[in-house]
């Protein structure tokens, strides 16, 4: 089997011990993320994470669970993709004996295991439109019907969702039902990819490396500066999943305390920089590194967006006034905003004060 990432992770301004499992820099795109989650984890309204796989969906839907009234109740997931409709009906309402061939006996669905809880639906983009009218009527009405039952039973569950593909483009194109994204959707929540977060590579590696040292029993040292540097260039499309099997591979393959780019997985060794200098410099603080970086991210993204700001800020999983304060800091000219946003009537910022966050 396997080592799994690791859970427990630092945050020194986490708001509770549920969210703390989502380690991040201070000025990382995942703060705000996890600020907002955590104002609204009170609340018993639905949530929709959206993402790329393996940005941390399922993580960040437990914490909610963990700071909400429901937190001494179950928490159940189930990867809605993973399963034909048949199949899903039957796990998520439960079914009696006989109703469809090898149901031997009756089955409690994971919506009832999960009443006075939560449950979590991963991939619910992937359901079909026949599966997407019955999940409609349970949310509608608060009750579910067992396959192969006559009558229903209440159940009083907080659901909460995720989904790798962008749902408004689904409803758009008539994939996806218009009135279920409405009453999955009560907040929305986007998960920043991992090469949107310069800053978080580093203390994640090194928080992975000391893990799988840990689950592997081989001591290592860490990783060095070339090897943290070569990692900062990935595009990382697997995202933080990614990351943890290449840092584990590492560690088992590491004949020495300290990991260096020798031991990359093929595809990370095959997808070096073309240009022989690295992105992020070769002198300095690890923070200056990261910042140079960070700012050749959100210029790449001003020219790609045509400065506009409001898409800018949406891609890289920031705010307006965020973004604003970052270009501020690096010195980044340009960017325009949508009509009727901007600073809100406020005066910018002050770049001195942005250099204290």
């Amino acid at each position: 089997m396997t080592a799994q990432p690791p859970r427990p992770l630092m945050s020194s301004a986490s708001p509770g011990p549920g969210f703390a499992r989502l380690l991040h820099a201070p000025d990382s795109p995942l703060t705000e993320v996890i600020a907002v989650a955590h104002k609204i984890a009170v609340f018993d309204i639905p949530v929709l994470l959206t993402g790329e796989s393996g940005t941390g969906k399922e993580l960040l839907a437990r914490a909610i669970h963990d700071a909400s009234p429901r937190a001494g109740g179950a928490f159940v997931v189930e990867n809605c993709g993973a399963l034909p409709d048949p199949l899903l009906e039957s796990e998520l309402f439960g079914c009696r004996k006989g109703a469809f061939t090898g149901a031997h006996e009756d089955r409690i669905g994971l919506f009832e295991q999960a009443n006075g809880g939560t449950i979590f639906l991963d991939e619910i983009g992937e359901t079909s439109p026949a599966f997407q009218v019955k999940l409609l009527r349970v949310l509608q009405e608060g009750e579910i019907r067992p396959l192969g039952a006559s009558v229903t039973r209440k159940v009083n569950v907080r659901v909460l969702t995720a989904t790798n593909r962008d749902l408004e483009e689904e409803v758009r194109d008539r994939r996806f039902r218009r009135d279920l994204y409405y009453r999955l959707a009560g907040f929305p929540i986007h998960l920043p990819a991992l090469r949107h977060r310069p800053g978080d590579l580093p203390l994640l590696a090194e928080a992975f490396a000391r893990h799988a040292s840990s689950a592997l029993n081989k001591p290592v040292a860490g990783l060095t500066p070339e090897a943290l540097a070569r990692l900062a260039r990935h595009d990382w499309p697997g995202n933080v999943r990614e990351l943890y099997n290449e840092i584990q591979r590492m560690v088992a393959l590491a004949e020495s305390p300290w990991l260096d780019p020798s031991l990359f997985s093929p595809t990370l060794a095959l997808a070096g920089d073309p240009d022989p200098t690295p992105v992020v410099g070769t002198t300095g603080t690890l923070r200056t590194r990261v910042e140079r970086f960070e700012a050749e991210i959100i210029d790449e993204a001003l020219e790609r967006h045509n400065g506009n700001i409001s898409r800018v800020a949406r891609d890289l999983g920031l705010s307006r006034v965020g973004l604003r304060g970052k270009m501020l800091r690096y010195g980044l000219a340009g960017g325009r905003e949508e009509e009727g946003e901007g600073w809100g009537g406020q005066a910018p910022p002050d770049p001195s004060d942005l250099q204290k966050r």
